[in-house]
């Protein structure tokens, strides 16, 4: 398998287990289905 093989079912993957993760939050507002690749994170600084 080419290595863009792997990548492209490694990214499936992933994307699966964050729609498994999502299903969790009671907050149907949060439960939006690959919310990771879509939204950046928040970065907190240490005072």
């Amino acid at each position: 398998m080419p290595q863009s093989q792997h990548l492209e079912r490694m990214f499936s993957l992933d994307m699966m287990a964050t729609d498994i993760y999502s299903l969790a939050y009671k907050n149907k507002s949060c439960k939006e289905a690959g919310e990771d690749y879509k939204t950046s994170p928040l970065y907190i600084e240490e005072s």
